[in-house]
């Protein structure tokens, strides 16, 4: 199963007809532990049963049910498992996704998808590009902390023969027939060329990365090259997301988990500080009386579209219902029909207004109350 795109969270927070069921469980990469996880995966069906005969006793919902069931005893779906899964669906779409981290365990029926846990691992707080460069090559990865994925650049211009001359292209078709002498000179004018096509490559490169992936996404892009590469490379770029440090070994002999592991370390200190950056601007903004933790006043100015930023803490629920109309809540318990997270669903209705969300890992928020919100007025 793929990993969550952020595409596929848009499509998750569009409007869809209720129930919208959540599954998220804790799995196991290896024998034994893997053995007992479709057990609890059963266990989390029954809750949602119950919560659809609670919420829904006049509806009939076994079709929907049974694309949840249909993964039960599925054998090789649970042998390739990684270290969380994520199962969604309603009456119009469903989704499943092997997570490359844990999660709680959770079974919800409400009127949205739960997605918190898929929006801390896509959040731009600790995602980033890896551009891979050789003078023969391009690849480019999306990562983060937790996984990698090569992103598919079929239809953009980023392979070096759509750009290299037309005669060092005929200088790399077998025996020129040349003495030695005009061979050398001939490998000279090759080494020339390649100079002339890496000087043209190269800008290619920065630009299409840059229109195509760094500015719709404002992630930043670590380089991966050899250290020659890196300086003429950087001397010639116009990405401001470009990290200032890059990983200087040649890409293509690595892995691509190697990859997101020296990527990582490039970018561990840019996202602590990221997030220092972001705890300070709240109190900044809440000593001046244009911020706040207190959930009802943050769920009100949600639906208005008033929040601009709004941290969210990773491991904390608050269980109750939420009026995606006027903003209002009310406390529940899980166990109550249509109850969710509250912070799942502020964090969705900011996200539906263009606010900005950023789940937080619980020791560096600034509040105690599970979420803090910056205003934009």
């Amino acid at each position: 199963m793929p990993l969550p795109t952020m595409n596929q969270l848009r499509q998750l927070l569009a409007p869809h007809p209720a129930p919208c069921l959540s599954v998220y469980m804790p799995t196991h990469r290896t024998m034994p532990d893997n053995q007992q996880d479709h057990i609890l995966y059963k266990n989390l069906l029954r809750q949602l049963e119950d919560g659809l005969r609670q919420q829904y006793p006049a509806r009939d919902f076994q079709e929907l049910i049974l694309q949840f069931q249909q993964l039960t005893d599925n054998v090789l779906f649970w042998a390739n498992a990684l270290d969380g899964l994520a199962v969604l669906g309603c009456p119009d779409t469903f989704q499943v996704f092997t997570l490359p981290r844990r999660v709680d365990s959770l079974a919800v029926v409400a009127e949205s998808f739960h997605v918190k846990p898929l929006l801390r691992m896509l959040q731009t707080a600790d995602r980033f590009h890896v551009l891979c460069l050789s003078n023969e090559r391009v690849k480019l990865y999306e990562a983060s902390r937790y996984s990698i994925e090569e992103i598919d650049l079929s239809g953009t211009p980023l392979s070096l023969t759509e750009g290299l001359s037309p005669a060092l292209e005929q200088g790399r078709t077998g025996n020129t027939g040349l003495d030695d002498r005009s061979n050398v000179r001939h490998a000279e004018d090759r080494a020339n060329m390649r100079q002339l096509d890496q000087a043209r490559f190269f800008p290619l490169v920065d630009r299409v990365v840059l229109e195509r992936f760094s500015h719709p996404t404002q992630m930043p892009v670590v380089l991966a090259c050899l250290p020659e590469f890196q300086s003429e490379f950087r001397k010639g770029s116009h990405n401001p997301h470009l990290a200032e440090e890059g990983i200087n070994q040649h890409p293509f002999s690595m892995s691509p988990q190697e990859l997101q592991e020296a990527a990582w370390k490039v970018m561990q200190q840019r996202y602590q500080q990221r997030l220092t950056a972001l705890v300070d601007n709240f109190q900044v903004a809440r000593a001046r009386q244009q911020a706040s933790d207190d959930l009802t006043e943050v769920a009100a100015g949600a639906v208005i579209g008033r929040v601009g930023v709004l941290l969210v803490d990773a491991d904390q629920h608050v269980p109750g219902r939420f009026d995606r109309n006027t903003g209002q809540i009310q406390p529940g318990e899980f166990s109550q029909p249509g109850v969710d997270d509250l912070l799942d669903d502020v964090a969705e209705m900011v996200l539906q207004r263009d606010g900005q969300v950023v789940v937080m890992p619980s020791d560096r928020m600034p509040t105690r109350t599970g979420l803090a919100a910056v205003y934009r007025y």
